[in-house]
């Protein structure tokens, strides 16, 4: 690979993150209607330890936190985890973070309870999403309880999109081309980076299982 194509396939993966994550929001009152959720469901009390996988922008651990429960976020995007690190600096909001690699996790037994938000399971094959359940199940302590969150495929089906676009921090385009197999529920995204220069570089492409 050429030292501007490294360049760009580089650029392609920033505005990937920064897009998955910018797609994660939420208002106040929705934010606190899903924590509501977790802390009804979890029924633990406050000082008690949850895992949030793939944290994201961390509006679920924020809000779990200043509930007074123990977080710790983990996820397997080493650039996630730093951008999560520096909302929680911002934000004043103490919370173990870590990378590794959700489907081998170095827990056994430490958790209350943990959670999967934001629809986001589903990225590796079938045999590696068993792998991360596994790992959940070693990291929460007998009893813990695990919430996850995933898209109903009614929904998925209404919604669904197959071109959109929107332009990145340097008025760069970004054409977003995807596919739904009804029959597997995998959505396949193809990430085609338009240059303003005319060029383009499409080497990015991600597969999700949602529709369950």
């Amino acid at each position: 690979m050429t030292t501007e194509r490294a360049l760009r396939t580089e650029q392609l993966r920033t505005i990937w993150l920064e897009w998955m994550l910018a797609s994660e929001t939420l208002s106040e009152q929705e934010v606190r209607r899903q924590v509501d959720f977790i802390e009804r469901a979890m029924a633990m009390p406050p000082g008690s330890r949850i895992l949030d996988l793939t944290c994201g922008n961390t509006l679920h651990l924020q809000g779990l936190v200043k509930r007074g429960y123990r977080l710790t976020g983990a996820d397997i995007a080493a650039e996630a985890v730093e951008l999560a690190r520096r909302e929680l600096q911002d934000e004043g909001v103490e919370a173990e973070l870590l990378t590794c690699d959700l489907r081998s996790m170095p827990f056994k037994g430490l958790f209350d309870g943990a959670i999967h938000m934001w629809s986001s399971f589903g990225t590796f094959n079938a045999a590696e999403d068993l792998q991360i359940l596994v790992s959940v199940q070693k990291a929460l302590k007998p009893g813990g309880r695990f919430i996850l969150d995933v898209m109903p495929r009614d929904r998925l089906v209404r919604e669904f999109q197959r071109y959109f676009w929107f332009e990145d921090a340097r008025k760069d385009k970004v054409i977003l081309e995807r596919d739904f197999d009804p029959l597997s529920g995998r959505v396949t995204t193809r990430w085609i980076l338009l240059k303003q220069d005319g060029s383009t570089i499409h080497d990015r492409r991600n597969e999700q299982r949602q529709g369950l």
